[in-house]
């Protein structure tokens, strides 16, 4: 089974950042589509407490650009790279 990353925004008051300016975001890996895994946060299904409180919405332009992976630890390796990138252009990750 395919899994893909994305990518969710969360609300300032997520916690204390750096540049107020940058928003928290929060880097995932499922086998759901992100809607679908978006909406599951919402709810606070399999979500830490962090994402169902503070999620705001998914940052496509922060994934869309990342294939499906084969397998959940290729697709947890390439969330970890996924959130480098965003970290690299200012983004910040909580507890990252």
């Amino acid at each position: 089974m395919a899994s893909c990353v994305y990518v969710i925004e969360l609300a300032p008051a997520a916690g204390r950042r750096r540049d107020p300016r940058i928003p928290w975001v929060y880097v995932g890996s499922s086998a759901r589509d992100p809607e679908i895994r978006f909406a599951q946060h919402a709810r606070g299904y399999r979500s830490s407490g962090i994402v169902k409180r503070h999620a705001l919405r998914l940052r496509p332009d922060l994934y869309e650009d990342l294939p499906p992976y084969r397998g959940s630890r290729r697709a947890q390796t390439a969330g970890a790279d996924a959130a480098r990138a965003p970290a690299a252009a200012g983004f910040g990750a909580p507890g990252g």
